[in-house]
């Protein structure tokens, strides 16, 4: 069933699920609230220089968490968290996953000129973070299908990465690959190459 941006401010219920790692560790995964900006703010604090370094979004810390937290409108991006596990810390975050319904002009720049222009109606543009604590476990692999399941129900029929994927990620890569995604090109910025990919849903 699809949603309008109105009926996800109502009730963003629609688009959480539970979700399970390899571990058996159960988690929530739902839409970011108001409310959760010191529970973001802790897990962006959190986050190694590792896991820093292949993620660049926006900032990675407690005031941008409040940031966002204040302007969370669901007509331009869905960002999804997990919660837990739930039998440990199930208000702690322990990934984030980032939908912008549309492209950004960088993005959308490199697809042109390989003649792969991107419809920024139907496109969504993703990026993710997990956890220190829980990467490797599978927590993003389960996240991952929430987020496309909320694309489709917005009208999104492709996903393109946000800034592409490093090269020098093999893990983020094999992730992306499993998923179905598609490399169009390759490029060169911020001192190393990357990769476009697109996910056609």
């Amino acid at each position: 069933m699809s949603l309008t941006p109105t009926q996800i401010a109502a009730d963003p219920s629609p688009l959480a699920s539970e979700v399970s790692d390899r571990e058996g560790h159960v988690f929530l995964v739902r839409p970011l609230r108001n409310t959760d900006a010191t529970a973001l703010g802790v897990f962006f604090d959190s986050l190694a220089d590792a896991s820093r370094r292949v993620y660049g979004p926006h900032p990675l810390n407690c005031e941008h968490a409040q940031v966002l937290c204040e302007q969370i409108d669901y007509a331009t991006s869905l960002r999804f968290i997990a919660l837990g596990p739930a039998s440990e810390t199930p208000e702690q975050v322990a990934g984030y996953m980032i939908l912008e319904l549309g492209v950004r002009p960088g993005d959308a720049g490199r697809y042109r000129e390989v003649d792969h222009p991107l419809d920024d109606t139907i496109t969504a543009t993703f990026a993710p973070v997990v956890a220190d604590r829980w990467q490797e476990n599978g927590l993003g692999s389960a996240m991952f299908p929430v987020v496309t399941d909320a694309a489709r129900r917005v009208g999104r029929q492709q996903i393109i990465l946000m800034g592409g994927v490093r090269d020098d990620n093999p893990r983020a890569r094999h992730f992306y690959e499993k998923f179905g995604f598609e490399r169009i090109r390759g490029f060169f910025a911020g001192g190393v190459d990357n990769h476009d990919m697109i996910l056609h849903l």
